[in-house]
């Protein structure tokens, strides 16, 4: 279960069924959450864990800051109570008291739970993909999901080659990023790898090579110019020393016309102006705790008269002339005065 404002405690899970299986024990809805920003600490459980696996780099750890400088803070994460007797904390909040967990995990009969508190976890794939720079967010997500579903390896100091796309659909003669990160028989960054990428496009093959990018050691770059659109497939391939080391085979399309995955962040220009046209006003969810206040001292109140008329005047005046004709009638006949 992942934190928010209306997950864990704040969700009403405790007492649950499924807040009765989680590795922490969740807290009331009025726990509240922690605004302040903040980058998970690992605790030495978190650090050999399958779930940080290479990228324990990119967190502070209890016995000093992050090795891999550059990854923003989250903004903020859900409170928990405490941990359940049996659970393995593997991140922690720096400054909150008693280092609250930020991440815990435990066995469950044949399965396995997890709680992670934190918020807006995308910063760690937008910052430093704007920067271009490595980010540990696919690999921790990839990571923990697979240690759920109980497939996550014994972490192994050994050679490897991981590669990437920049993404998955390109349009006609958009150039292709190609990214590889190879590491030596100790695990670790090597730039002293040869490394080539070969393609196998729609009318041709054709090899691409990949040269060292600025940044973390070990970190490799190229450019495919697809002359076709199509399908390609892409193995990347590496000589370490004596070994070959070749990655998982990637596969692009060019050409197609359904992009509309490609950019799914917020667009607040267009918000803004929809709102505009439509007489509205466009706020960012960041100040949605001072909207109701706006709303309410914006608020006009008017009265409004009307004047509705509660008889038929045509009708009145000859309901009128016939009880006037009948009283003068009845005082002819009996003389009435």
């Amino acid at each position: 279960m992942l934190g928010g404002y209306h997950a864990l405690g704040p969700g009403g899970y405790a007492g649950t069924p499924v807040g009765e299986v989680l590795p922490a024990i969740v807290g009331g809805r009025d726990i509240g959450q922690v605004n302040d920003p903040f980058l998970p600490l690992l605790t030495p459980d978190g650090t050999r864990h399958p779930i940080f696996a290479n990228i324990a780099g990119f967190f502070p750890t209890r016995s000093g800051p992050a090795k891999d400088a550059g990854l923003p803070d989250l903004d903020g994460c859900t409170r928990i109570e405490s941990i359940r007797a049996g659970a393995t904390v593997l991140a922690v909040h720096p400054t909150e008291a008693n280092q609250m967990p930020v991440l815990t995990v435990q066995p469950l009969d044949k399965g396995r739970t997890a709680v992670f508190c934190g918020d807006t976890t995308r910063k760690w794939q937008q910052g430093p993909r704007a920067m271009d720079q490595e980010s540990p967010f696919l690999r921790f997500w990839g990571q923990m999901v697979r240690w759920l579903a109980g497939r996550a390896m014994a972490v192994e100091a050994k050679a490897s080659i991981t590669s990437s796309a920049d993404k998955g659909y390109y349009e006609p003669e958009e150039p292709v990023r190609i990214s590889a990160v190879v590491r030596d028989d100790k695990g670790e960054g090597t730039a002293s790898a040869q490394v080539m990428a070969k393609v196998k496009g729609p009318s041709e093959a054709e090899e691409v090579p990949l040269t060292v990018v600025p940044g973390p050691v070990g970190h490799y770059g190229g450019t495919l110019q697809p002359k076709v659109a199509g399908r390609y497939e892409i193995v990347v391939e590496s000589r370490v020393g004596q070994l070959t080391l070749a990655a998982d085979k990637l596969v692009i399309e060019v050409g197609r016309p359904n992009l509309e995955y490609e950019k799914l962040d917020m667009d607040e220009k267009t918000l803004s102006r929809i709102a505009s046209d439509s007489g509205g006003r466009y706020r960012h969810i960041s100040v949605a705790s001072s909207l109701i206040e706006q709303l309410d001292r914006t608020q006009q109140q008017k009265k409004v008269f009307l004047e509705r008329r509660l008889y038929w005047p045509p009708g009145f005046w000859a309901l009128f002339v016939v009880v006037l004709t009948v009283e003068w009638v009845l005082r002819r006949r009996y003389q009435l005065r």
